[in-house]
């Protein structure tokens, strides 16, 4: 319905605006009406009905406008489907003037008022550029689509990985015949999207260290993922599927994209000893930074967090004398359990934690209870946190005696769960 409203008023131009929905613009399920003015007795005309909006949200943008006052901001969800398909007008009303001209706006309704049970995901391919695809997700509370992912491209246009695999166990076969290299998918749409969503999220968690994550083919029989220095994960097909089948939940693999972004950590301070005789403190320390990590964001998971020990007792590994030796089964569970630990303990004290403190505590913590090398804490020890960890039962799992179970994490909102994410130091 296209309605033509009411006498014009040019003396308050200028103090208000309306700034959705857009003149021209296209409307579709849950919106918003919204926009900015001087006078809190405003209100939308939309057709014939008069919408009154919340009125007073920040909006330090038009401040200067009305006198410096910012709380001038209105807005209002609103179900654009109740107007039925077709063009439709709005203006803006202050007291019982209209302000401007009424702008128009076209709707579409594709099922019905509020749609329910609906479940779509698409790709649409060289958007926000080219080279790049994003996956949109149907959201039956939007009654829209909203963007779940973006990916880049073919990522082998920019990352090499050389023949050969990342296994010194894969010997005998022909270059061409191994197959490794970027894949564009782990071979499932829904999972690719999980996955999508899971990086963003440790994306913004590890902050200060970006990283480029791709799935990649290991090569028949080799599961591995490694993260490389120059700011890129390699996650491979065959231990993600390999993690799903053996634990029945992809929650792991959360855990093992958390530990390779430990790694990252690890390269931007300098803390991988490339000479080391061998890996295992800096592969049991990224065991600790993904515990931590899966402490203070899947604290949701309760009991299905015993699935993330489970894979990690099942990547320990007994080859002492290999230099790749990462851990043996219990010493990765206990890590992992520490760094679980680390977050407990952060969010009851309600106290962040920088990486360098992180990393005194890991280390401190596994060459004492886990290694029993009693290595040295370095300057600037966060005694309070160290001893805040139970190291005995740190030992105990380490060392077979006790088996590590999720922690109840003390509750949180997710807003006081974010400022606990770890951060660079203040003097770095």
């Amino acid at each position: 319905m296209l309605t033509t409203l009411g006498a014009l008023s040019s003396s308050v131009s200028g103090q208000v605006a309306l700034e959705n929905p857009q003149n021209g613009s296209f409307q579709s399920g849950i919106g918003l009406i919204s926009g900015w003015s001087c006078s809190a007795d405003v209100a939308v005309v939309v057709d014939s009905s008069i919408i009154v909006p919340p009125y007073g949200s920040s909006r330090g943008d038009a401040a200067g406008i009305c006198g410096g006052n910012a709380n001038i901001g209105f807005g209002l969800l609103f179900n654009f489907n109740l107007l039925g398909p077709g063009r439709h007008t709005a203006q803006i009303r202050l007291g019982r003037e209209y302000v401007d001209s009424p702008i128009t706006f076209t709707v579409t309704v594709p099922a019905g008022e509020f749609a329910r049970g609906l479940s779509k995901t698409v790709t649409v391919n060289d958007f926000p550029s080219s080279g790049k695809s994003t996956t949109l997700v149907w959201q039956e509370s939007l009654q829209n689509f909203a963007i779940a992912g973006v990916s880049g491209g073919n990522p082998s246009r920019n990352v090499q990985v050389d023949y050969g695999c990342y296994s010194n166990t894969y010997q005998g076969v022909a270059p061409q015949a191994i197959g490794c290299g970027i894949l564009p998918s782990f071979g499932d749409a829904n999972f690719d999207l999980r996955f999508g969503q899971e990086t963003q999220i440790q994306a913004s968690f590890w902050t200060g260290f970006p990283a480029t994550v791709y799935p990649f083919d290991e090569c028949p029989g080799v599961r591995n993922a490694l993260s490389r220095p120059d700011h890129v994960i390699l996650f491979g097909r065959n231990i993600t599927v390999d993690t799903i089948l053996s634990t029945g939940s992809d929650l792991p693999v959360a855990g093992i994209l958390a530990h390779e972004w430990g790694h990252q950590v690890q390269f931007g301070y300098g803390w991988m000893n490339q000479a080391a005789p061998s890996v295992r403190s800096s592969e049991l320390e990224a065991d600790a930074f993904s515990g931590y990590y899966m402490g203070l964001v899947k604290r949701w998971a309760g009991p299905e967090l015993n699935t993330y020990f489970q894979r990690l007792f099942s990547l320990g590994d007994y080859q002492f004398n290999d230099p790749g030796h990462h851990g043996t089964p219990n010493e990765r569970v206990a890590a992992g359990a520490l760094g679980m630990q680390a977050a407990a303990n952060a969010i009851y004290n309600n106290t962040p934690y920088n990486y360098e403190q992180l990393h005194q505590i890991f280390t401190a913590s596994i060459g004492t209870a886990i290694l029993k090398e009693r290595t040295p804490v370095t300057k600037g020890e966060p005694s309070i946190a160290v001893s805040a960890i139970d190291l005995e039962y740190i030992r105990k799992i380490a060392s077979g005696e006790a088996s590590a179970e999720w922690l109840r994490m003390p509750s949180a909102s997710d807003e006081q769960r974010r400022m606990l994410y770890p951060n660079r130091a203040v003097d770095r």
